[in-house]
């Protein structure tokens, strides 16, 4: 226990509870000194000894809280506070108190399951009442001055999630044998806590957890390369920082230089003291990645000392490079690193000076899940990057609620973004404001590019010039049917262009290719049922024809799901887009004559820059207005977004930025009266798709936790570390895995045997298309040949997924019809030439 209240004194509370004082810190600094009271229990004793399991409700951290009640009096004593029987101001004090009290015992990132307070005496024994008021007699002398009397319980509620953070962390490092060794003979209690406090501090700088500060000297040229400043790169760094949490709004044109730009607004916020690192938080694993590599080149100028560089999301141990930078500096690279401690949990990775990782690593520590309040400790400690926050409304309202638990617990935010509508930035910037106790006005400025700061100061908004290089006109041309689009690609193709069709659904995609190739056209595929082995492989095949450095004319055609949209950096002469909500179109337009300072308009193989959208006439709507068109490819968006989405461009007949990016994003997501009213035979569409969005809503505002009630109102109760409770909405995913024979034996489909070949061998298929081609009989099953590969594998595990053989022929054994090829990916029919 003194261990673990050494390393909580040695990394420090978070500014919200430093801000209240020593005495504050010292009372609650000896909580979490004795937060394993429990473990004074006979329960406890007897399960060390005699491997007795005790009831849930009787298990020591449950039992810690019980003690602290029944040494409650010795606490108010300590705290300066009235006991409880002290009529008014008692009962405020204890209410205060047993705040901390579960937030230091239920570390464990869970909270009670309940229990018969009498019932768990008997499970401590009147030892066992003894020892522990001993061991708080000796106690509580270590840690000086202490007083909570002037807390308010409003108070209490809201640090307790951070107490409970500081606690779980602290008790992961002190658990760290290496650096605590058991103490084997007799030592006197103060003796041993100097002893602990300078493992404590030896701890933390091993562990990463202590290693750098903010660069003092870093100018924003720096950043840049010595370039000049970009028009926002310029606005940031002359910005008025407002004291206090702060949220800034960064909008802008992709290409513009956003990145660099939150990274000098976020060193100016660390340097103002508003965090001690920053936290990228991505929208995919692949965009994650593509950061982290990023920032390995930054990191060195961000700080000075030894920092920390982390990849957080759930394929992080997949990435080589990271596996490459755990420990000690590394040969070829002395500008990042990541300790071992740090990398071994993707949680402990927010604490790192630079963090990179997807979204759904910060949203967790709004949801009922385990150790989510010490996400949010690490996270008010760390500028959070939000990039392309334009979420679905259930994502939007967690981030919502982030940013309100940020604003709460002291620590300031950036969300950079190129299609945010007003609506969603006025909710995320209220959110802001109602976490800093503060209201929000005067966000109404619809100029864009623009930087917006809010703070409880209120809102300052600057319009920043837009950088040239993004002000373009894209035409726009609609496509009647498939027939004209297969056309179209076919002769640019012939010509010489680099084509992309970017089409909504997989099937579609595959039978668009198989069309192309039929007439002789080098087509190319890339969807999201690859291998992650194959993917990689084909991502990098894609970035080679069609990405920035690709031949001048390749005449060749990529055919591409969503998946193109924000992770790879394509240039292409020619595009064609199945019909999708303005948002994405405009993410999809990004990547038609993207490089034009590799390739000038006079050298491309078409003569204008024009998007291409196959859409049936928004002005002859039927009921059944998309499928015809569209395949399956009609229902994966909503389709009152898709009629207004097309009912706008093809009336405006380009995408023009800046100018016109405001009101093509508010045409389609903008507050009613300001869009146009959908015909009357998609009215019943409309209400469907209005009705998802609200049930959506609803189960966000039903999940996100409520800072006001504290942490001990969480019901959790998980015994796994995966949330059950989601960050995204969505049907769950299936694993299908691939294995291939060869003269050894079974190995996996990326060529080995082992965890790691595993997950490069998986496809995570829908359930119900898994149901619809493969079977739900079928989850479970095992080929007798491919048990050598899955020998260590759990029960859950080989109930979860299936385990499939590829043939020469690329057919999947016993699974008619299902196809595999590192090529194509997994199709229903196989696809070849």
């Amino acid at each position: 226990m003194l261990d673990v209240g050494a390393c909580a004194l040695e990394l420090g509370f978070p500014r919200q509870v430093r801000d209240l004082g020593d005495e504050v810190c010292n009372a609650l600094g000896l909580l979490i000194a004795v937060h394993d009271l429990g473990k004074f229990s006979n329960a406890f004793r007897s399960q060390i000894r005699d491997g007795a399991r005790p009831p849930s409700w009787a298990r020591h951290w449950e039992l810690s809280d019980v003690l602290f009640d029944e040494h409650d009096a010795l606490f108010a004593e300590a705290f300066n506070q009235h006991p409880k029987d002290s009529g008014t101001l008692g009962r405020r004090h204890r209410s205060v108190r047993k705040q901390f009290y579960k937030a230091v015992a239920w570390h464990h990132g869970r909270v009670s399951s309940g229990g018969e307070h009498s019932a768990q005496l008997k499970y401590i024994g009147e030892d066992a009442l003894a020892d522990s008021k001993g061991f708080l007699e000796l106690a509580i002398p270590l840690f000086g001055g202490m007083d909570l009397s002037r807390l308010e319980l409003a108070q209490a509620k809201t640090l307790s999630w951070l107490v409970n953070g500081l606690t779980s962390r602290a008790d992961w490092l002190a658990s760290n044998t290496t650096w605590f060794p058991f103490q084997t003979e007799p030592i006197a209690l103060d003796t041993y806590w100097n002893i602990a406090r300078e493992r404590a501090r030896i701890a933390a700088r091993e562990s990463g957890l202590a290693g750098a500060s903010p660069s003092a000297s870093l100018s924003g040229s720096t950043l840049v390369g010595g370039h000049e400043l970009r028009p926002m790169q310029a606005a940031v760094e002359a910005a008025e920082l407002p004291d206090g949490p702060v949220l800034a709004l960064i909008e802008d044109a992709t290409g513009s230089g956003k990145t660099e730009a939150a990274l000098m607004l976020a060193h100016r916020m660390m340097q103002a003291g508003k965090g001690k690192g920053l936290f990228f938080a991505l929208p995919t694993t692949a965009t994650a990645d593509s950061m982290f590599a990023r920032m390995e080149g930054q990191v060195r100028s961000l700080f000075d000392g030894t920092p920390s560089l982390s990849l957080a999301h759930g394929r992080a141990w997949l990435n080589d490079r990271f596996a490459e930078l755990k420990g000690a500096r590394v040969s070829g690279s002395p500008e990042a690193s990541c300790a071992e401690w740090l990398a071994a949990d993707r949680r402990r990775a927010l604490f790192a000076e630079i963090g990179v990782g997807t979204v759904d690593q910060a949203l967790m520590g709004v949801l009922p899940t385990r150790f989510q309040a010490m996400r949010l400790a690490a996270l008010s400690e760390r500028i959070i990057i939000v990039d392309e926050a334009a979420f679905g409304p259930y994502m939007a309202r967690e981030a919502e609620a982030l940013l309100e638990a940020q604003a709460a617990f002291g620590g300031s935010a950036i969300v950079m973004t190129a299609t945010l509508p007003l609506a969603l930035r006025k909710r995320y910037a209220a959110s802001f404001a109602r976490g800093a106790d503060a209201a929000v006005k005067d966000l109404d400025d619809a100029s864009w590019p623009a930087l917006s700061l809010v703070s409880k100061h209120g809102v300052s908004q600057t319009s920043v010039t837009p950088v040239s290089a993004t002000c373009r006109s894209v035409k726009v041309r609609r496509l009647a049917d498939r027939e004209a689009a297969l056309n179209l690609l076919a002769d640019a193709a012939s010509k010489g262009a680099a084509c992309i069709w970017v089409r909504n659904a997989v099937d579609e995609a595959v039978d668009a290719t198989l069309a192309l190739r039929a007439r002789g056209i080098e087509a190319d595929l890339l969807h999201a049922r690859f291998t992650l082995y194959d993917r990689a492989k084909r991502e990098a095949d894609m970035l080679r024809l069609y990405g920035k450095d690709r031949a001048p004319r390749p005449g060749r055609v990529l055919v591409a799901t969503q998946v193109i949209e924000s992770s790879l950096d394509l240039d292409a002469d020619v595009m064609v887009s199945d019909l999708a909500p303005m948002d994405s179109l405009i993410q999809r337009a990004g990547r038609l004559w993207r490089h034009m300072d590799r390739r000038p308009a006079d050298e491309r193989a078409t003569a204008k820059s024009v998007l291409h959208i196959l859409s049936p006439d928004p002005g002859m709507v039927t009921s059944n207005w998309l499928e015809p068109t569209l395949g399956k490819g009609a229902w994966v968006y909503p389709a009152d977004h898709q009629w207004r989405t097309a009912n706008m461009l093809f009336r405006e007949g380009e995408i023009r930025t800046p100018e016109r990016l405001r009101s093509l994003m508010e045409a389609v997501y903008g507050e009613e009266g300001d869009i146009a009213e959908m015909p009357e035979r998609l009215c019943a569409a409309e209400q469907e798709a209005e009705g998802q969005r609200f049930g959506e809503r609803s189960s966000a505002n039903m999940n996100v936790i409520e800072l006001s009630r504290g942490f001990s109102s969480v019901s959790n109760g998980l015994s796994q570390d995966d949330p059950a409770v989601g960050t995204r909405l969505g049907e769950p995913q299936i694993p299908l895995k691939l294995y291939r024979m060869e003269a050894d034996g079974p190995v996996w489909w990326s060529g080995r045997a082992g965890r790691r070949d595993e997950a490069l061998s998986t496809i995570q298929l829908r359930e119900t298309l898994f149901n619809r081609n493969i079977g739900a009989d079928q989850r479970g099953t095992i080929p007798g040949e491919a048990e050598p590969l899955v020998a260590d594998w759990k029960d859950w595990q080989r109930a979860e997924g299936l385990v499939a053989r590829v043939n020469d022929d690329g057919s999947l054994e016993g699974l008619p019809g299902l196809h595999y090829s590192p090529e194509a990916g997994l199709n229903v029919v196989p696809l070849s030439g």
